[in-house]
Parts: C-alpha cells; structure tokens; sequence
C-alpha cells in the first residue's frame, strides 16, 4: 500500500509539469546499493513497461516496478 500525502501529490505535478515532454507519470522502483541493500528510485515515465503496476492518484499516473512490488 502507497499513501500520498496532498503535498506529495502537489509537488509530483509541478514536477510533471515542469518539463518540455509531458511523462506519462512517475515510476517506483528499488535498486541495489553497496552494503545496506536496497535503495529507492523515482523517475519519469515517457512510456510505461509491459508488468508496471499502475495506480491512479488525483490524476497523476504511479508506475511501480514489478520487482518492487513485493517491498
């Protein structure tokens, strides 16, 4: 479960709206790093992956990875 605070969600649209291409949304994932293991990662998303998950939040698109889905 995700919870996006009405700030959160007010900052990810002046972000959306801040480049030249309009993404499609924001994408979630996790990545190895060094000792500690797991990291976090937000990006844009021009075109979503086949296996995103996808949640609808006040409009704006959240792609999850799928391997992130089970953390």
């Amino acid at each position: 479960m995700i919870t996006v605070t009405s700030n959160a969600v007010n900052h990810i649209k002046k972000l959306l709206s801040s480049r030249d291409k309009k993404p499609k949304g924001i994408k979630l994932g996790i990545e190895t790093k060094g000792c500690s293991g797991l990291s976090y990662n937000m990006e844009f998303v021009d075109q979503p992956l086949e296996g995103d998950e996808l949640l609808k939040i006040n409009d704006i698109n959240i792609y999850i990875d799928p391997k992130a889905t089970l953390f």
